[in-house]
């Protein structure tokens, strides 16, 4: 088993993908947005890649939450602020979830062997579930305007740092060793 990071949602490669479990990170705010609507009763998420995809699955129990290149998406119930959500009418309901690279990432990820979505508020359980897959890990972080996004790395470096806890000697790719040594 090995950790190896992927710095922008446009740099992912099919090998790092394949028979991997792959973590995609976009703590500004996919990520945290998806940990905390389903923390707060919503039953699921669809991440989408496009506006007219979320509009497409819009039912009378789902919520639309998105933004593009930060602002929320007109005729949108919310952007994808975590914060928004807390007060939510989410029981019963799905959330569909659009946004600029975090929803991308996911669908380019979707060919994994096994596919998480890691923030800071879910990194234990995440990592925990990651090891416990026995297979690579890839920690696919989003970015941001295809540029590196230091909140990914930051978070990336915390999965890095849990799991070196339990498994002292896993290898990491040195870019990851870097992201944990930021974040500590």
């Amino acid at each position: 088993m090995r950790i190896e990071v992927v710095a922008t949602v446009d740099e992912i490669r099919h090998e790092q993908l394949a028979g991997r479990t792959v973590v995609v990170i976009d703590v500004l705010r996919a990520a945290s947005t998806i940990v905390t609507a389903l923390a707060h009763g919503f039953s699921y998420i669809v991440p989408v890649e496009t506006v007219g995809q979320a509009f497409a699955l819009r039912t009378a129990t789902s919520l639309l939450a998105g933004e593009r290149h930060g602002k929320k998406i007109a005729d949108f119930h919310y952007n994808n602020s975590p914060s928004e959500l807390l007060n939510a009418e989410a029981s019963g309901r799905h959330l569909i979830l659009t946004t600029t690279n975090g929803t991308r990432a996911i669908h380019k990820a979707e060919r994994a062997g096994q596919l998480l979505v890691g923030c800071f508020l879910n990194a234990t359980a995440c990592i925990e579930q990651a090891l416990a897959s026995g297979a690579d890990i890839t920690l696919y972080c989003a970015g941001s305007r295809q540029a590196f996004a230091l909140e990914d790395g930051l978070a990336a470096g915390l999965l890095i740092h849990l799991a070196r806890l339990r498994e002292p000697e896993l290898p990491v790719c040195d870019l990851g060793r870097a992201l944990e040594a930021s974040y500590l």
